[in-house]
């Protein structure tokens, strides 16, 4: 079935979320994190639940019991993390397909490279495969090749294929692109206009929910109350609800 998503639709658990070109997708989560997922991309939320029964009283400043596990399957993001993670750290992992990344109360940028991305100037080469990945506050853990990287506030970071370690890099190498305007903790306008086509194969409920702003084409199996300012038609075969507004 294909579903076309509209400013408060809901999101299940399994859902890929896929943008198209030229545009972004923004995800608030019911634990409080934001994501903002940029164009050309395609992420899943293969497990995003929260132990307590209610979300009302939860904030992304407090610890909450739970599970978030993302898996950016091409593309890029930035996210502001909520309270999953901050109880336990290890409730919560983003994978790509190089790399696994673990949180320590963070903002950061993640970009996984295939052939796709752009060179960041006209003179430039695009940048090598692999996953880059950027902190700008708090601090992620990541890890490829059986080995791990820490880094920290203003710290960069590249993993180049699953057998390789992750090393330290000096700046962004160019791939993050506009990050102004990724970032996940502001609000689109009502002026943004974009197509948004989400796929899913699940079947499977969450106990997440995120309000997304999308600009963007978009696959999408999760469970998330989404914001958006543009059409979006997604393949599902999953029992999910949605409340829209």
């Amino acid at each position: 079935n294909t579903i076309e998503l509209v400013k408060g639709d809901m999101l299940k658990e399994g859902d890929i979320i896929v943008t198209g070109k030229s545009s972004r997708a923004q995800l608030l989560m019911i634990d409080g994190a934001r994501i903002s997922v940029r164009a050309n991309s395609r992420l899943e939320v293969a497990t995003y639940s929260l132990d307590q029964p209610s979300a009302s009283s939860i904030s992304a400043t407090s610890g909450a019991e739970g599970e978030v596990s993302l898996n950016l399957l091409k593309g890029g993001l930035r996210t502001i993390t909520g309270a999953i993670g901050k109880a336990d750290q290890d409730d919560y992992n983003m994978r790509t397909p190089v790399a696994t990344l673990g949180i320590r109360g963070t903002d950061f940028d993640v970009q996984h490279c295939s052939g796709d991305c752009a060179p960041s100037t006209p003179d430039s080469e695009p940048p090598a495969d692999g996953t880059y990945t950027g902190v700008n506050s708090g601090g992620i853990n990541q890890n490829s090749g059986g080995k791990d990287l820490e880094l920290g506030e203003n710290e960069y970071g590249y993993t180049a294929d699953e057998d390789s370690p992750p090393e330290e890099t000096i700046g962004s190498q160019g791939v993050f692109g506009d990050h102004d305007a990724a970032n996940p903790d502001e609000e689109e306008g009502d002026e943004d206009d974009s197509d948004s086509d989400s796929d899913s194969d699940s079947d499977s409920d969450s106990d997440s929910d995120s309000d997304s702003d999308s600009d963007s084409d978009t696959d999408s199996d999760s469970d998330s109350d989404t914001d958006s300012d543009s059409d979006t038609d997604s393949d599902t075969d999953s029992d999910s609800d949605s409340d829209t507004d």
